[in-house]
């Protein structure tokens, strides 16, 4: 199981749009690139993208995230979500 705090923000870029700021990042996993997310500052959800695994085996990995975000007592709406977004470059979940 992939814990949240195994997980490191790499590679930000941001960009103004005309409702917000959108950005993308990678998630990395022991060094390793592992997600791929992507916001378009629209005011909608986060993408999450997996860079090496099936979609069958990404799928839990994801629910599982999203758990461990809501039992660290943030929003039981897009918890993972929020975590990232108060992230900055190289730290860790």
């Amino acid at each position: 199981m992939i814990k949240l705090n195994q997980l490191q923000v790499k590679n930000v870029t941001e960009y103004r749009t005309p409702r917000g700021i959108g950005f993308s990042l990678t998630l990395n996993h022991q060094g390793e690139p592992l997600i791929i997310v992507e916001n378009e500052g629209r005011g909608g959800s986060n993408k999450y993208t997996h860079v090496k695994l099936t979609n069958r085996e990404f799928r839990p990995i994801l629910e599982n995230l999203e758990a461990q975000a809501a039992n660290r007592g943030y929003t039981t709406i897009e918890p993972l979500d929020h975590i990232i977004a108060f992230r900055v470059e190289g730290q860790y979940l």
